[in-house]
């Protein structure tokens, strides 16, 4: 059972999550007005897009169900495929598939009668179970096991990838040049992104198919024993990047990939402006902490890529981010942190960097960094999503502002700080 302040999970598709806990709940972007009795959630994280309105859905409990209506957003909200009229209010089940524009959420209602959290999603993709297994299903994973669910419905799928066949077809994918990247994930349809626009081939990867892939790949790559830690990246054959997801640490297995690309060049960055470079690499160079803010999230990690690249002192670099945005770097050491502010610094020095990189932060993380980090000790990289130039900070004297230029490289508008 649920009642009208029973937590609710939107689920990202590469694991991210956000939890509503207070309603009504108003999605959308930054921190826009809210009414009275509404809580805002700023789904700028998950939206890489950049396609979530500042006040894009409503979602509220009535009479024990969880109600959705769009607040008149740019790209729309959509629930399981269908549109909603702006003003207009729908039901939205456990296990629907809410899409605020293009960012698809799984909705997740995280208590039931038991107290135990039950994932009750079926996969997009994967084919729908008879009430009855769906019960017996649901009563087979009380006790937070969603995997063994996940892993039922896969195998009710279509068994098309056999072992063998699913790790050839892999790689013959990543053969054509004008694929750079991928996603793979049980119950779902794989998907290849070629020549930048995401497209549907082949079936339903079933549980059995993703098992054999992923443990090809983890013993090629010597990733095995790594599951349950966290999202693993490896480097295949030296130019593509796979990202693991696995449960338990995230609801549905899944392997992002991408093709390695090299670092954005400094000059490239400062648009040939070689005083521009040069006062970057004398800031780090000189181990200053560097702010870097900006309204792209692809452009501050483009940036923050580039400034890692360029340090070479041999030390070891950690970068915590919220989801997996930077490319996999060999000599980089890469932590995922859901909940930024103190956590994500303490996790990232516990790693013992000599360069520390904390993409997405807030003033949380902020304030985090003058409690638990001396002047000098550690070089700082930070990011910043924001519309606005974030206030000053002793431990990052040097700040540059970044913008997506038109070709969809990351440019830097000014720094100051040098």
């Amino acid at each position: 059972m649920t009642s009208d302040r029973s937590p609710v999970v939107l689920r990202a598709r590469d694991g991210a999550t956000v939890t509503l806990e207070t309603f009504p709940a108003v999605l959308g972007r930054g921190t826009p007005a809210a009414e009275a009795d509404e809580t805002t959630y700023d789904m700028s994280n998950l939206d890489t897009a950049n396609k979530v309105s500042r006040r894009h859905a409503r979602l509220w409990w009535e009479s024990g169900q969880l109600m959705v209506a769009d607040l008149g957003s740019s790209n729309g909200t959509r629930l399981d495929g269908s549109v909603l009229a702006k003003g207009a209010s729908v039901v939205a089940a456990n296990g629907a598939r809410l899409e605020l524009g293009p960012l698809s959420l799984g909705v997740e209602f995280a208590t039931t009668d038991t107290g135990a959290t039950v994932v009750e999603a079926i996969p997009n993709g994967a084919p729908k179970l008879s009430a009855e297994d769906r019960a017996a299903t649901l009563e087979m994973i009380r006790g937070d096991n969603a995997q063994r669910m996940v892993d039922r419905v896969a195998k009710r799928g279509q068994e098309a990838n056999a072992k063998g066949e699913i790790f050839d077809e892999f790689f013959a994918l990543l053969t054509d040049p004008a694929v750079d990247g991928g996603d793979v994930a049980v119950g779902e349809v794989t998907r290849v992104r070629r020549l930048g626009v995401w497209t549907k081939i082949g079936p339903v990867v079933t549980g059995e198919a993703f098992a054999a892939l992923w443990q090809q790949i983890a013993q090629r790559t010597g990733a095995e024993g790594a599951a349950g830690r966290g999202p693993i990246s490896v480097i295949l054959d030296g130019v593509t990047a796979v990202t693991a997801y696995l449960p338990p640490t995230a609801a549905v297995a899944r392997l992002h990939v991408e093709r390695l690309v090299g670092p954005l060049s400094l000059d490239r960055l400062c648009d040939g402006n070689p005083e521009a470079s040069v006062a970057l690499l004398q800031a780090i160079g000189t181990r200053q902490g560097i702010l870097v803010w900006g309204e792209d999230r692809h452009a501050l990690a483009q940036t923050s890529d580039a400034l890692v690249s360029a340090v070479n002192d041999g030390g070891r670099v950690v970068v915590v981010e919220r989801r997996a945005e930077l490319p996999v770097r060999t000599h980089v050491t890469r932590l995922i942190s859901g909940n930024f502010g103190g956590k994500a610094v303490s996790q990232g020095l516990a790693a013992g960097p000599g360069t520390l990189v904390l993409c997405g932060a807030d003033a949380s993380t902020l304030k985090a960094l003058d409690e638990r980090v001396t002047p000098g000790s550690v070089r700082l990289i930070v990011s910043q999503l924001s519309t606005a130039e974030p206030a000053a900070h002793p431990l990052l004297p040097v700040r540059v502002r970044i913008r997506r230029a038109p070709d969809g490289i990351a440019r830097v508008e000014a720094i100051s700080g040098v």
